[in-house]
């Protein structure tokens, strides 16, 4: 028989688990128990005897402990019950919040594009300019926005550049002391 890894029986997993649900259901566990054993020793000759003069007094006894344990069983069934509603309560929740953040982030992601919309009509650039933004990571750049009136120039072909390519690399670097970019007309900050 093929098992996967989490199909295994694992003994002391299994009773660590056993031991929890005796203490979880310390009631239920001693009723099944004590029936357990009983129909064992009524096998027992020398316990036949004892039943029968104390007939009254078994029947009476297993009575009880049957629906001692009964009880105990419509109580792990209540529980676990409101145990699933809990989880579906829950479930609908997650489900909402992810809803939300799927939202927010859809909401987010146009922000850059917004942002530099602004700046490319403040600016006045045309047709035939673009702009982009980008964050840098150590590493690369990665763009996270770009806006031009033309949907050519609009497209991002790269969602990064690495750090020691083309001219985004040299303006960031600029080595050299002369300046590969100027900043002209942006806005002030309000």
């Amino acid at each position: 028989m093929d098992f996967n890894d989490e199909n295994k029986i694992n003994i002391f997993k299994d009773f660590s688990l056993w031991i929890k649900n005796i203490k979880d259901n310390k009631l239920s566990f001693i009723c099944r128990f004590v029936l357990y054993i009983f129909t064992i020793l009524v096998t027992r000759y020398s316990f036949v005897e004892y039943f029968n003069k104390h007939f009254w007094l078994f029947f009476f006894s297993l009575i009880m402990i049957y629906a001692i344990n009964e009880i105990s069983e419509i109580k792990e069934i209540k529980e676990k019950e409101n145990l699933k509603k809990l989880l579906e309560i829950k479930s609908k929740e997650i489900s909402t919040l992810e809803l939300s953040i799927e939202y927010l982030g859809q909401s987010l992601s146009g922000l850059p594009k917004d942002f530099l919309r602004h700046v490319s009509k403040y600016l006045d650039l045309s047709n035939s300019d673009r702009i982009s933004l980008y964050v840098f990571d150590e590493t690369k750049f990665q763009i996270i926005g770009r806006y031009s009136e033309n949907p050519l120039y609009d497209y991002c072909n790269r969602e990064e550049y690495p750090r020691n390519e083309g001219y985004i690399s040299k303006c960031f670097e600029n080595s050299d002391g002369k300046p590969y970019f100027y900043r002209n007309k942006l806005p002030k900050n309000t």
